[in-house]
């Protein structure tokens, strides 16, 4: 699938947030910059925010933890909010919700540590999103593969610069993305990166 040009776009900066909005019908891109960079993923009706992405009933759903092209991805309506219409990585994890403060602070001892959680909450804070409002994320280009013995594994991101992800728009929405800030294991390679957000508009008819 070639891309068209770019309508409007905002770079997620390494260890933070950035959220756009979407028309029905616009292509939604997530662009890894630098390579092996996560992008957690959230995303809201933008005309009811009791409406949002929702892993959970997308996986149960799909009756997959993986996606694949085509696939829609849907809200905790059981609506279709997205469609995967491009993926250059086709690794991604539908299974973790976003690190947050305490799990830096008992897990690592890094209080005060950046964490998607607070990125995302950052970022939506505009839109009336308070942080326990935000949902699990779609965890873009993290590879937490599950083991044999049901353990999930956390290895280096498989994208590389350049890699995105594009899905269709189904409904007007506003999208938020965090640069995740993981720096004390191996997800992001050990170096936090800017990612790009862009839509490009829906096709004319």
């Amino acid at each position: 699938m070639t891309q068209p040009s770019a309508s409007r776009e905002v770079v997620v900066p390494a260890a933070h947030g950035a959220a756009i909005e979407a028309r029905a019908g616009d292509l939604v891109s997530v662009t890894d910059v630098e390579g092996t960079q996560i992008g957690d993923l959230v995303a809201f009706n933008l005309k009811d925010r009791t409406e949002w992405l929702d892993m959970a009933r997308t996986r149960s759903t799909l009756y997959r933890i993986h996606l694949r092209l085509g696939d829609p991805l849907y809200s905790n309506h059981r609506e279709p909010l997205f469609e995967l219409v491009e993926d250059t990585v086709g690794v991604h994890d539908l299974l973790f919700p976003p690190c947050d403060p305490k799990r830096y602070a008992v897990t690592w001892n890094q209080p005060g540590h950046r964490n998607c959680l607070t990125n995302l909450t950052e970022a939506l804070a505009k839109y009336g999103v308070s942080m326990w409002d935000v949902p699990q994320p779609l965890n873009l280009f993290q590879n937490t593969p599950v083991l044999p013995d049901g353990r999930l594994g956390m290895s280096e991101s498989r994208s590389r610069a350049g890699d995105h992800v594009t899905f269709r728009a189904l409904k007007d929405v506003v999208i938020g993305v965090s640069a995740c800030p993981m720096d004390l294991t191996p997800a992001n390679g050990w170096h936090i990166t800017d990612l790009l957000l862009s839509v490009r508009m829906a096709p004319s008819a």
